[in-house]
């Protein structure tokens, strides 16, 4: 969970800094995938052919529908490796 000073509660992890970075949840009907929507020259920034979704067609944005989650860095970065792979 997000707040409004940019610190996010990971269960793993604690409080730590939102650096931009999402998971299309399957918990919420997404695929697992991770993207990193804060910096656009990261390898894990959304295509611009993607627009606002994912690979798998969900939705990236704020929208009440949208699997997409805050995840720290950390957990990220734990995930991004497999990600690049595919």
């Amino acid at each position: 969970m997000k707040d409004t000073e940019g610190m996010m509660d990971c269960s793993v992890h604690g409080k730590t800094p939102w650096e931009g970075t999402v998971v299309c949840a399957e918990d919420e009907g997404g695929c697992g995938r991770v993207w990193h929507l804060a910096n656009e020259n990261d390898p894990l920034y959304p295509p611009a052919e993607l627009g606002d979704k994912c690979r798998c067609g969900k939705a990236l944005g704020a929208e009440e529908e949208s699997p997409a989650r805050a995840i720290c860095g950390p957990c990220f970065e734990a995930l991004a490796p497999s990600m690049n792979a595919s």
